[in-house]
């Protein structure tokens, strides 16, 4: 038996059982609080003009213009009280595909957005059209800077969530 395997074996273990802290409330000396963030409103919907992959954070009127997309020019955001996360999955090539802001954390200035991407299931009808879904929640202004990197899930042939909650 080689000698590095037991000692191999000991690094996966050791590894395995850590403790994740990415989404605990922990704070101590050079370590910042995790406050979850509130989504005052949702929307979910599509856009040609959104056809980058990704998350990012809008605080100004400006800005939502630059982006020169009509579905979310229809929202009435106040931003001297809130900004706006838009998370986009780019261009699909049939629609069935939806996104869901789950929830959206604050640690110091960078918010951590928690969501799923849907994709049609294997034995699906889908449309058979160019979509570009989007993701766009409304929360209350944040002194945050940045998006650190969106966690979104992808799943497959999951129900809308607005589907899911009537039920």
């Amino acid at each position: 038996m080689h000698r590095s395997l037991p000692l191999a074996i000991a690094a996966v273990l050791l590894v395995g059982c850590q403790t994740d802290t990415s989404r605990q409330d922990v704070a101590g000396p050079g370590l910042e609080r995790v406050q979850p963030v509130s989504i005052v409103e949702q929307v979910l919907g599509d856009d040609p003009a959104l056809v980058h992959t990704g998350a990012q954070l809008i605080r100004s009127e400006d800005e939502l213009a630059g982006l020169d997309a009509s579905a979310l020019r229809r929202l009435d955001i106040d931003f001297q009280r809130h900004d706006l996360i838009l998370v986009t999955a780019g261009q699909m090539p049939t629609g069935g595909t939806w996104i869901h802001i789950d929830s959206i954390d604050r640690v110091g200035d960078v918010l951590n957005v928690n969501g799923r991407v849907n994709r049609p299931g294997p034995d699906e009808a889908a449309t058979q059209a160019i979509t570009h879904p989007f993701a766009a929640a409304i929360i209350e202004k944040t002194r945050a800077e940045v998006i650190a990197r969106p966690f979104i899930d992808e799943v497959r042939g999951e129900p809308h969530p607005a589907e899911a909650n009537d039920d």
